[in-house]
C-alpha cells in the first residue's frame, strides 16, 4: 500500500492537504538513516512530529496510536507495527534477509477504538463547515498519514558482515552475561535486566557506546579463545567470517596466537573499525545536546 496521495469521505489530516487548519493541525515524519556497520544493520529512525490537541487527547486515552507500515516488492515482506502509548520515535532495523533493493515506508496516524460523533475543532470550515460531526470510524481508519517514503537498499554479502554472525539475546535464567559458540553464529547472552537496557539504548543513540560495552569484550573473548588453542569448530560460520575480516586487515589468526604480530584487544579494535573513537564521539554529541 504505497500512499502518494489519497482522497478519504472525511477529513484526514496531512501536510500536503487542507482538511485541516495548518494553523491547528500539523503531521510530518523526520527520517534519519544510520548506516550498516561491521557488526549492525542499518537502522532508519522515525521521529513523529503530530500537532493537534484532540488528535493528542486520543493518543494520550489509547483510542488513536502511530503505526509504520513496512513493504518490500522485493522479498514480499510486509509488516504493519503499532508504536507504544504516547511514544512518537520508531527504530526500523533494515534485515537485508527481509529487505532488499526498495522499501516503502508509510507513517501513519490511526484509529484503535471505534469512534462515533467524533468532531475535531481545527478540521478547515472552509471545506467542510463549521461543527463537522465525522462519520462513525472503525478500529484502523486513518486520521493522519505521512506520504510513503521509498528508502533504496544496497546490496550487501552476509557473510562478510559481523552482524551476521553475532547476536545479542535475552537470557532469563541467568544473572551475567555470557556468550555462546556452538554455533553458526556467536550469542551473547545477557540477563533479562540488562538485556533490556541494551534495546532501549538503541533507541536513545547510545549504539557505539553498546558496542564497546558488549560486542567489543565478546570478540575479545571470542580470540582469545580461538588463539588460546580452545576447542572450536573452524567450520563454523562465526569461524569463517572472522577469520575472512582478519585476513582481510592484512593479519592472521596464527600470528595472533603466536603473539607475533599483533594482539586481540588490538585485532578486536581493528576488526570494529575504531569502536572507541566512535564511542567517544558519540557521547560527545550527546553532552553537546544537553549543554
Amino acid at each position: 500500500m504505497r500512499l502518494v496521495d489519497s482522497l478519504y469521505p472525511y477529513p484526514v489530516l496531512s501536510i500536503d492537504d487542507d482538511d485541516y487548519l495548518p494553523e491547528r493541525a500539523y503531521f510530518d515524519v523526520e527520517y534519519k538513516l544510520e548506516q550498516a556497520t561491521s557488526t549492525h544493520n542499518a537502522v532508519l529512525r522515525m521521529k513523529f512530529d503530530l500537532k493537534n490537541d484532540s488528535f493528542e487527547e486520543l493518543l494520550k486515552e489509547g483510542r488513536a496510536a502511530f503505526y509504520v507500515q513496512v513493504e518490500c516488492r522485493q522479498t514480499m515482506y510486509r509488516k504493519m507495527t503499532k508504536l507504544a502509548l504516547e511514544r512518537s520515535e520508531f527504530l526500523l532495523e533494515i534485515n537485508p534477509d527481509d529487505m532488499r533493493k526498495r522499501v516503502d515506508i508509510t507513517p501513519l496516524f490511526l484509529v484503535t477504538e471505534d469512534l462515533i460523533g467524533y468532531k475535531n475543532p481545527a478540521v478547515n470550515p472552509d471545506l467542510y463547515g463549521a461543527d463537522y460531526v465525522f462519520p462513525d470510524l472503525s478500529v484502523g481508519d486513518p486520521l493522519a498519514i505521512a506520504f510513503t517514503k521509498s528508502l533504496d537498499i544496497e546490496d550487501t554479502n552476509n557473510f562478510t558482515k559481523l552482524s551476521s554472525i553475532i547476536k545479542v539475546t535475552e537470557n532469563s535464567q541467568a544473572d551475567v552475561t555470557s556468550v555462546d559458540l556452538d554455533q553458526d553464529i556467536i550469542l551473547i547472552k545477557m540477563p533479562s535486566k540488562q538485556y533490556k537496557f541494551y534495546v532501549e539504548s538503541q533507541c536513545y543513540g547510545f549504539g557505539e557506546t553498546m558496542l564497546n560495552g558488549v560486542i567489543l569484550p565478546a570478540l575479545i573473548y571470542v580470540l582469545d579463545t580461538i588463539v588460546n588453542g580452545d576447542t572450536v569448530d573452524d567450520t563454523l560460520q562465526w569461524y569463517q567470517v572472522i577469520e575472512s575480516k582478519c585476513e582481510k586487515l592484512g593479519h592472521n589468526l596464527d600470528s595472533v596466537a603466536d603473539n607475533k604480530d599483533i594482539s586481540t584487544i588490538e585485532l578486536a579494535q581493528l576488526i570494529l573499525n575504531d569502536p572507541m573513537d566512535k564511542m567517544m564521539n558519540e557521547l560527545k554529541g550527546v553532552l553537546a545536546n544537553n549543554e
